[in-house]
């Protein structure tokens, strides 16, 4: 974001442009690697933070702003082309991947990890991690995971057909877009967003 800073605060430079620039450039970096990750709530709270300050910044939207005018998060990402929360992208990533693996050759490791399990009971307490590649099930089929297994024959059978796999993570990425996670508010929400968006300083139409 500090390299970037010039080309994401410039008058001349078209939103669209910058946020595909702010998807390959740093929410790249920052989610390198997502795919395999296993990480507490604590640290995904840390992880979700930084998006909304890119993107405060991108946009010049000051924290005194935030205080004063009391602007959520879900206004934030509307007013920058309606981009998803990082969950979703890591959902996005981690799904991808495990579509990979499931169609790779069974010589592969990952593959044959994929379904690994240890015959040993867990200890005592609740897990400290959480499980990637299963959070990433539940949020793309939700309708084939109504247990903690994820149905694991099913949807390794799914991700067999690479197109229809890829549609369905498409099709989940989609609706996080216009997502608002608090329906009663939706529409105030979405038009509060909407004035916002419309006094931004800079072009958000044409490269000017």
């Amino acid at each position: 974001m500090g390299i970037l800073k010039h080309f994401f605060s410039s008058k001349d430079v078209n939103s669209q442009v910058k946020y595909w620039v702010y998807l390959a450039g740093p929410l790249n970096c920052l989610l390198w690697g997502c795919k395999s990750w296993n990480v507490t709530e604590k640290n995904k709270e840390k992880l979700r933070s930084f998006p909304h300050s890119a993107i405060r910044r991108i946009l010049r939207i000051t924290w005194t702003r935030v205080r004063e005018e009391r602007i959520a998060n879900e206004e934030v990402r509307y007013c920058f082309l309606q981009i998803p929360d990082v969950d979703a992208f890591i959902v996005q990533h981690t799904a991808r991947y495990m579509g990979k693996v499931c169609r790779s050759e069974d010589r592969m490791i990952p593959k044959k990890l994929l379904g690994a399990w240890i015959q040993r009971p867990r200890k005592t307490g609740k897990p400290q991690y959480s499980c990637n590649f299963l959070n990433a099930i539940h949020a793309c089929l939700p309708e084939l995971t109504e247990d903690d297994q994820g149905l694991f024959k099913i949807w390794t059978q799914l991700t067999m057909d690479e197109e229809a796999w890829n549609s369905q993570i498409e099709d989940f990425f989609v609706s996080c877009q216009s997502e608002i996670y608090d329906e009663t508010e939706q529409d105030e929400i979405t038009e509060r967003a909407i004035t916002r968006m419309q006094n931004l300083r800079f072009d958000t139409e044409s490269v000017q």
